[in-house]
């Protein structure tokens, strides 16, 4: 990874929600109604990375539906655990 871009990531993690949120509307387009730190970060995070690198390869993103549908029938749905994780010791 480019030096530049491990520097701009690393801004972020200083950087506080508002600052975030800033970020994320030049990165995106359009503002986020998020204002979970952690979340904020790693979107852009992400999305740095994307646009420097490149995103995911056709393939990749003409899989990723079918993924969600195969994890949602076997009742593995993200929000599934997310309450799993919330109900751990």
């Amino acid at each position: 990874m480019a030096e530049s871009i491990v520097a701009q990531i690393a801004a972020l993690k200083q950087m506080t929600v508002g600052q975030l949120r800033e970020v994320y509307a030049e990165k995106f387009g359009e503002p986020s109604n998020s204002r979970n730190k952690q979340w904020l970060f790693k979107r852009i995070a992400w999305r740095i990375q994307e646009l420097a690198e490149g995103g995911l390869s056709e393939r990749a993103g003409a899989l990723a539906p079918a993924c969600r549908r195969d994890a949602e029938r076997s009742g593995l749905a993200y929000e599934d655990l997310g309450d799993a994780q919330r109900r751990a010791p």
